[in-house]
This record gives structure tokens, C-alpha cells and sequence, in this order.
């Protein structure tokens, strides 16, 4: 929906109830039934009451007692749904307490409408925390954090002390980017100072959906509507399955070096990192079929198959993929072909 410009008299629409890296989430079937950008779609084969029976079943059947609540503008309210069925499909619950127009904001600024907006935001984050309980917060920067970079940064540090009074842990997501329209223009400032001060929360993870969708919303990578601010469908499901990643499987960001060498025989690729590296006693066996590094991923449908996979592969080219450990810590994986396979 697009947002109509706030005056002092006017008002946003009531808000709806309703980076270690990332291993794979577990598959969900939306991504069949989803059309390109910016064009509508009807329900697809499966959809309906039988699915979402099937879902809940499934969720019931892996449930793993995490609850996750879910703030944010419309851009938000938009990415729930495929959000909602990844999450569910993992056994995880889910609430989308998103905006379905302006507002969802938690920064008041100085506008008597971004003021009230944010007013109820913080109300019905008391009355979720009071009814749903959740033990993570998930927050996606809205389009009306409008206010000064001390001002954002407050407000993301009240909702971090808020988490953490109710026992949830806090996650802040940026935005994707989208249109700066006559609309937002007066608040350009504030709407790129925002993930700045987030950032800035000490405690809390950070996520940058950059990382996704890049800078540009008339890129294809960014996946906008046709309205350039909310997702299409595609964006919503790669936002689910990146932002789902990252709940569960993770970390501190880590930083991976890629590096290439070639002599008149082979080529080698070397792939490291600076993280924990691989446990000494998984080491041995990080080839072996159904070996899970990750305890979180004993509990997933990850089937722990990939690298005995590759390096099956590597074997069928006439060459080897080897793991270790760097000196000063991190992985190193080195996969190394010939020139001339056999």
C-alpha cells in the first residue's frame, strides 16, 4: 500500500496483529506458486485449507519451542507470509505484528503522526509480549523511523531493553532499499541513518539485508513490486528462506576468502574463513555421510550429505577436496581438479 502523506490531522493505518553461515533451511513448497515481479498470481495447486492443515501438522510434529514475533511497516507485512510458512515448516511459531500501511514504526521523532504511530507500536509490542510471549523479536527498520540518528538509536536500544526484560532475544533487520518517492524524500536523512544507529545496538545482532537484495531498487537483485517499495513474491520467499537461515543457524559474521591458483597441471580453490574452524574431533570425519558440524542442524532436515557429496565429485573429476584448520583459526577448504580430468 502506498502511503499517503501525514498531516497533523491525519493518521496511519491501525496496526495488524496478526550472518556462522547460514545452513539450508528447510525447503518450503511456496516458491512453486510464486509469478514474477510485480505481477499478481492466483492460488496454485496445494494452496488452501489442505495445505495449511498439513503445515500446522508438520509444525506441531517439529515444534522447538521458539516463537517468533515479527515487527515492522508494510514492507514487513508483505515478507510474513512466505516468512510464516518457512518459519512454521521448521517448526517454529510465528506471529506477523507488522503494519499493513504507514506506521509500525518504534522511533516517535518529532512528527505528531510518526509520534502516535509509534505510541501504538510500543502498546501492542506489550500486549504480544503479554499474550504470545515470544523469545525473539525480529524487527525490520521501518520506512517511518523518521527522528534524529540520537533519536533512532534510543528507540532501538529501549526495544533491545524490552526484549531482554521479557526473556526474548532482539534481532533488527534492515530494509530492503525501495523508491524514494516525493513522499519520503523530505526524510531521505533519517531513513539512511536508521541501519546506522541499529547497527550501533551493542548486544543485539544486526542483520543487513543488503546482503540480499543490494542497494538498488530498480535492480532486479532487489525484487520490488511494481511500486518499488514492497516486495514481489520472489523477494518475499529469498527473504524468507535468508532471514530464516540466519535466525537459526546464526552467528557472529564471519569474513570467507576465495582464492584461485593454477599451474600447467591443476587448479586449485581455496576457500577459508575466520571463524571457530572445525572442531579437532569432527575433523576426521567432516567427509563422512550424515556428519552435522552444527548442533542446531541435528534437529533440522539438513541431512548432513553435502560435503561427502563434493568430495565424491571431486574424486569423480581426478581430484580431492581437503579440510583443515588456519593456524590462527578459521577453515580452510581446498578443492583441487586437474587440468586434463581423466
Amino acid at each position: 500500500m502506498q502511503p499517503t502523506n501525514p498531516s497533523p490531522d491525519s493518521s496511519f493505518p491501525q496496526v495488524t496483529t496478526g550472518r556462522r553461515r547460514a545452513g539450508a533451511i528447510v525447503a518450503v513448497a511456496v516458491a512453486a506458486t510464486l509469478a514474477a515481479c510485480g505481477v499478481s498470481t492466483t492460488a496454485a495447486p496445494g494452496d488452501g485449507p489442505a495445505a495449511a492443515d498439513a503445515t500446522a501438522q508438520h509444525a506441531d510434529q517439529a515444534a522447538t519451542g521458539v516463537k517468533v514475533l515479527w515487527m515492522g511497516d508494510s514492507i514487513a507485512g508483505a515478507e510474513a507470509p512466505a516468512l510464516d510458512a518457512a518459519l512454521k515448516a521448521s517448526g517454529v511459531r510465528f506471529k506477523n505484528a507488522t503494519s499493513d500501511g504507514g506506521g509500525g514504526n518504534i522511533v516517535a521523532g518529532d512528527h505528531p503522526v510518526t509520534a502516535m504511530a509509534a505510541k501504538d507500536a510500543w502498546k501492542r509490542l506489550r500486549e504480544n509480549l503479554a499474550s504470545f510471549r515470544p523469545t525473539l523479536i525480529a524487527y525490520q527498520i521501518a520506512t517511518y523511523d523518521w527522528g534524529t540518528p540520537g533519536q533512532q538509536l534510543a528507540a532501538y536500544q529501549k526495544l533491545s531493553r524490552t526484549a531482554e526484560d521479557a526473556g526474548a532475544q532482539l534481532v533488527l533487520v534492515s530494509a530492503p532499499p525501495f523508491k524514494i518517492d516525493e513522499f519520503f524524500e523530505p526524510h531521505e536523512g533519517a531513513i539512511k541513518s536508521a541501519p546506522a544507529m541499529a547497527a550501533k545496538v551493542a548486544d543485539v545482532r544486526y542483520l543487513d539485508a543488503s546482503e540480499l537484495w543490494g542497494n538498488d531498487y530498480a535492480a532486479g537483485r532487489a525484487q520490488r513490486a511494481n511500486d518499488g517499495i514492497h516486495s514481489c513474491q520472489q523477494g518475499s520467499a529469498a527473504f524468507a528462506t535468508w532471514l530464516g537461515n540466519a535466525l537459526r543457524h546464526g552467528g557472529t559474521p564471519v569474513s570467507v576468502l576465495v582464492q584461485v591458483r593454477a599451474d600447467a597441471d591443476q587448479i586449485a580453490v581455496t576457500v577459508s574463513d575466520d571463524g571457530p574452524g572445525i572442531p579437532a574431533d569432527l575433523l576426521p570425519h567432516v567427509f563422512d555421510r550424515f556428519t552435522k558440524g552444527d548442533v542446531a542442524r541435528t534437529r533440522t532436515d539438513a541431512s548432513g550429505l553435502g560435503l561427502a557429496i563434493a568430495t565424491e565429485n571431486a574424486r569423480l573429476h581426478g581430484g580431492t577436496l581437503t579440510a583443515a584448520n588456519a593456524p590462527r583459526g578459521g577453515a580452510i577448504l581446498t578443492l583441487t581438479l586437474p587440468r586434463n580430468p581423466p
